[in-house]
């Protein structure tokens, strides 16, 4: 069956590929237009058009018309010329990934010599006429002036974007693409790489349908083109720092460092046919996401509770070596735990070996590690019951890197084409770590480099964490079998709620995914109308996955595997371009390999093992663009967009004899996920420097994954299966004025609705519980009810005000705040859906009937440019949360309310305690309220009850306080 599915699948690629010759997906763009005689507005044949700076060039046809293929995205001055005109020049020309940039021509006539050049500079359309989805394109120059530091920022202020949810999407159901290559997560879904602003040239955030050439993804793509070396050498540095907020308030100081690098231009010795860009980026941060809540420490020290001292594994003092850095008791908004070390480096060459054979070689490599705090906490282990723990906290560890080798020929002036191998890797940890306790040969502590006896901060961040690695047989937990669940060491003399040293984590995992990728497009302009693209690219995965979790247990949940899926793509597409009517119509086809056998009976676990087809779908896509008149253009989509699901869920916990009665268990004979999507939108031009955008869309989403609970006898299954549907809709209101009389804004609105039959993943298997009070089993109906994600309302409001030079306010002859701007971003959002509960945690209301608050914020950054030594300068301020508002994330589904749970806490539950002289007086005596020796029922209810009450205010329940930032850049 296997052969048969394969066969098939070559056969439809095949003839696919009959009909093709096409472009290179997501990295260069087009410029084309007319040269027309400035007096006659006859059209001139035999211009020379050419890109300034570069070997690229066209020579216009008879009816004057010309076009420049494989354009690298960016900026660039255009130059036409022809013996007996006056040649013109229109600089700042913006090309576009996969757009077409439209520059035209009215040459004037001159007698005897060629006259000076006439120079003009280029203004970006408003309305982009051959965009046929909602797509937002950004540049640095719109970006690096906002209060944002990596291209999510992008992101989070696109019409119907919340998070990595694009209009109602899942979250994971993005594609994610970096120089045209897909870097991902196939193993967790969702985004691996975060890029520094500095090293990108052009974001293209895409949330509607998307063309034929892009898939993996139901949702939307994210296409991020990075920057190559200009004709000159460039240079950029970036410093970023909280340092100094402290005397405006201790409860700014976050310990946040970052230093940005980048250096471009010609390789020396070369001709300037080799030229290069490299980024480097380091991100240090003492608390990377605190929250706006009171961490109670600077009240605990007031009542007389003094700070913690270190504990080694067994629960004893270490000399005076403070387990909380000492901020916590200054900054009411710490967060113990938090730490957060990242540095990253982009890299990219080009040859430009002839005027049409261009050789690249490019790449990545980050490297993110953090300590988090532990949000979202369970009932046995609140997230807050790790406050005094010293070492052996969770800490997590991401690698990142991609490596890509590429060729672009120019066969004729129609036709090129590219061909592009590469690696791409991403590794994840998460775990215990060695603890703060290590010493070298002198006695020294090695992650206190002073001799202050305080945990160092930022102490080698170049250094990886290296884990407590349990090795994946049973019985070898190494520092795991430590693990309690009772400090006697915090304020309230109650120690089995509080974790202890070496206890932060009950798992370790390890996920490994890489894949060999090749790609290969081709692009030909076979008319004045009609431009083909054809491309195809195969990618071979190695996926790995290490889980342990209870590890120190002869029967650990344990997941172990390693597989090499296989997927495979191939597309066509005509891009059809008149006057009145721009057209894409395509299809893609995809191919996925599992290379994972599966069970033969889905109701039998221990069944023999069978082949997994391989699968492959067929997805047609077209997009219309209509421009009506100069001013306004009518667009529509549809298309069919497949993903294969997560590899976690393909391959999680397929040993029968490893794994437990209660995991969950993959499904390798899994169907891809498959959308429908509509769209219908209009963008019309307000005056020359507005326009509005009204965008409709509605999407089916079928065979989305959830874990079906099988209650088969004896031993009931939970698995992966293809078995929910789920629908969005929604409108988009757009309204963007481009920078004019000093100001710029754009304002989105957007109103929708995501609905599913399913509130998670893991529907049928919470839905496998039962009720504590009757013994029966939960099962929910199968209706559409709002998803966790959905969001009714988000409104997003970006303004720009900018002063030139001799502008604003002038006193004694000086300008002040001349080369000075502001850039604002606001965000409001509704409230996402939740299911309120009485206090037994039992349903009262359908699911998903409640709202949680509105989410609101302001961001801020402030500019003041300067000339230094000939270079720019630029000193700055950013302020997040500029109101300080307090943002609710989360509420208690019983009080709705963030803080107060509504448990109920009987003192007659509790017994008599200890008196003094019991060997546990030390850190019990705090419960003493009235000091008479002994602890009574009563002083053991309070004191427990203080206790709780510390735990359950829960951090993750709200949003950030005010952070200030200060920095400077300067750039040659």
């Amino acid at each position: 069956m296997a052969g048969k599915t394969f066969s098939k699948a070559v056969l439809t690629l095949g003839l696919l590929l009959v009909f093709s010759a096409s472009v290179f997906a997501g990295t260069t763009g087009k410029i084309e237009g007319k040269v027309v005689d400035q007096k006659t507005g006859n059209p001139l044949p035999g211009v020379n058009v050419i890109i300034m700076g570069t070997q690229m060039g066209a020579s216009t046809d008879i009816n004057g018309h010309y076009f420049v293929n494989n354009v690298p995205v960016g900026r660039y001055a255009l130059k036409a010329s022809m013996i007996g005109y006056t040649p013109q020049i229109v600089k700042n020309i913006m090309v576009s990934a996969d757009l077409s940039t439209s520059i035209n021509f009215r040459l004037e006539p001159t007698v005897l010599q060629v006259g000076k050049p006439i120079v003009v500079t280029a203004e970006r359309p408003l309305v982009e006429k051959d965009i046929t989805s909602t797509t937002r394109i950004v540049t640095p120059e719109e970006f690096m002036r906002q209060p944002i530091r990596t291209f999510n920022g992008v992101i989070a202020s696109t019409a119907g974007v919340d998070g990595t949810h694009f209009r109602g999407g899942m979250g994971n159901d993005i594609a994610w693409m970096v120089d045209g290559l897909q870097v991902d997560d196939p193993l967790s879904g969702g985004q691996a790489v975060t890029l520094s602003n500095i090293a990108i040239e052009e974001v293209q955030v895409i949330t509607g349908g998307f063309n034929a050439e892009y898939g993996e993804a139901m949702s939307g793509v994210v296409n991020v083109i990075t920057k190559s070396g200009g004709p000159r050498l460039s240079a950029f540095y970036r410093y970023t720092t909280d340092n100094g907020t402290n005397l405006l308030s201790k409860d700014l100081d976050f310990d946040y460092d970052s230093h940005e690098l980048s250096l471009g231009g010609p390789v020396p010795f070369t001709n300037k046919k080799i030229r290069f860009f490299t980024s480097l980026v380091l991100g240090l941060q003492g608390v990377s996401d605190p929250r706006k809540m009171d961490n109670q420490i600077q009240q605990l020290i007031n009542e007389g509770y003094k700070m913690p001292y270190g504990l080694d594994a067994n629960g004893n003092r270490v000399n005076d070596f403070l387990t909380l850095n000492p901020k916590i008791a200054s900054n009411k908004y710490w967060l113990n735990h938090n730490r957060r070390q990242r540095y990253e480096t982009t890299w990219k060459f080009t040859y430009n070996v002839s005027p049409g054979l261009q050789l690249r070689f490019g790449g990545f490599y980050e490297r993110n590690q953090w300590e988090r705090y532990p949000f979202s906490g369970t009932g046995q282990t609140p997230e807050r019951s790790y406050y005094w723990v010293a070492e052996n906290y969770t800490n997590y560890l991401r690698m990142n890197s991609q490596f890509y080798l590429g060729i672009s020929h120019q066969i004729n002036s129609r036709t090129f084409y590219e061909f592009t191998i590469n690696r791409f890797e991403t590794n994840y940890k998460t775990g215990l770590v060695d603890g703060i306790w290590k010493k070298d040969a002198n006695g020294k502590y090695l992650r206190d480099s002073n001799g202050n006896l305080i945990v160092d901060q930022k102490f080698h961040w170049w250094q990886d964490y290296k884990f407590f690695e349990p090795t994946w047989k049973p019985l070898d937990p190494k520092e795991y079998r430590k693990q309690k669940w009772q400090n006697p060491f915090n304020p309230f003399g109650v120690y089995n709620n509080w974790q202890t040293a070496g206890a932060s984590t009950r798992r370790y995992e390890q996920r490994f995914l890489s894949y060999y990728g090749a790609k290969f497009t081709l692009t030909s302009q076979i008319t004045q109308h009609h431009q083909l693209k054809t491309g195809f690219e195969g990618r071979l995965h190695k996926a790995v996955r290490h889980y342990n979790s209870l590890p120190w247990r002869p029967d650990p949940f344990r997941n172990d595997y390693e597989v090499h899926p296989q997927i495979f793509n191939a597309y066509f597409q005509d891009t059809a371009e008149w006057p009145g009517l721009i057209v894409n119509a395509g299809v893609r086809f995809d191919y996925m390999n599992p290379e994972k056998e599966h069970r033969s009976d889905k109701m039998d676990r221990f069944s023999p093992l069978v082949p997994t087809e391989p699968k492959w779908k067929i997805s047609p896509r077209l997009g219309i663009s209509h421009p009506i008149t100069d001013r306004t253009v009518l667009h529509f989509q549809y298309g069919k967009f497949f993903q294969s699901p997560d590899f976690l869920d393909l391959y999680a916990n397929l040993d029968p004899d490893v794994a437990r009665s209660y995991d969950y268990i993959g499904n390798p004979d899994m169907n891809p996920l498959k959308t429908t999507a509509y769209e219908l939108g209009i963008t019309h031009q307000l005056g020359l420097n507005s326009k509005i955008e009204i965008t409709g869309y509605f999407k089916d989403m079928y065979d989305l994954q959830t874990i079906r609970y099988i209650p088969v006898v004896p031993n009931p299954i939970s698995k992966y299966d293809n078995r929910q549907y789920g629908d969005a809709k929604g409108i988009e209101f757009t309204f963007t004025k481009r920078l004019s009389n000093f100001w710029a804004t754009q304002a989105t609105y957007s109103l929708s609705q995501a609905r599913t039959m399913a509130f998670s993943t893991a529907n049928e298997f919470v839905s496998g519980e039962t009720n504590p009070e009757t013994g029966i089993r939960y099962y929910f109906p199968e209706k559409l009810f709002p998803t966790g994600y959905d969001r009714t309302h988000i409104i997003n409001i970006n303004f720009d005000f900018r002063l030139p030079k001799k502008s604003g306010p002038k006193i004694a002859g000086f300008y002040p705040l001349e080369n000075s701007g502001i850039n604002i971003i606001t965000r409001s959002r509704s409230g996402t859906p939740y299911t309120r509960t009485n206090y037994k945690g039992e349903t009262v209301e359908e699911r998903n009937s409640s709202r949680r608050p509105w989410y609101f914020n302001m961001d801020m950054r402030l500019t003041r440019d300067f000339n230094l030594f000939g270079m720019h300068a630029q000193l700055f301020m950013e302020i997040f949360n500029v109101t300080n508002r307090t943002n609710i994330l989360n509420v208690y589904s019983y009080t709705q309310d963030p803080i107060r749970t509504g448990e109920i806490i009987n003192e007659q539950s509790f017994k008599d305690g200890i008196s003094e002289g019991d060997p546990t007086w030390k850190w019990q005596k705090v419960k003493d309220l009235n000091h008479d020796g002994h602890i009574s029922q009563h002083e053991e209810y309070l004191g427990y009850l203080k206790s709780f009450h510390f735990l359950r205010r829960t951090a993750s329940n709200f949003g950030p306080p005010r952070i200030i930032h200060f920095g400077f850049q300067i750039n040659y």
